[in-house]
C-alpha cells in the first residue's frame, strides 16, 4: 500500500500536469480580445484614480494625500498585487486586473 506522501506527491504531479496542459490548450487571445482587455484596464485605471488614489494613493501604497486625516489607514494595495503575482490568481480576473493595474 502506498504511503500518504506517495499519494500526495502523486496527486501534485498530475495536478500540475493537468495546469501545464490546459494552459497550452488554451487559445491565445485576438486581437479583440486584446483591445477590449486594454480598454477595460484603462478604464479601471482612471476610476482608481478618481475614486481611490486620494486615499490610497496614486501607487496605491495606502499614503494618498488625503491618508492622514482617516481614522484607519487606508490599505496597502500593493501587497494584494504582489500576492496575486505570487500566486498567479487564475479564478479571479478582478485581481488579476487589479495586479495589472497596480503594477504600472
Amino acid at each position: 500500500m502506498a504511503s500518504y506522501r506517495a499519494e500526495a506527491q502523486r496527486a501534485w504531479k498530475v495536478a500540475a500536469f493537468a495546469a501545464i496542459l490546459l494552459s497550452v490548450l488554451r487559445p491565445a487571445a485576438t486581437a479583440e480580445e486584446e483591445r477590449t482587455r486594454k480598454a477595460v484596464l484603462d478604464i479601471g485605471r482612471e476610476e482608481f484614480q478618481e475614486s481611490c488614489a486620494a486615499c490610497h494613493g496614486a501607487d496605491a501604497s495606502g499614503r494618498g494625500e488625503l491618508a492622514n486625516k482617516l481614522m484607519k489607514r487606508p490599505k496597502d494595495l500593493t501587497m494584494i498585487a504582489d500576492r496575486v503575482a505570487r500566486y498567479d490568481v487564475e479564478y479571479s480576473p478582478e485581481w488579476k486586473s487589479a495586479s495589472v493595474l497596480l503594477s504600472r
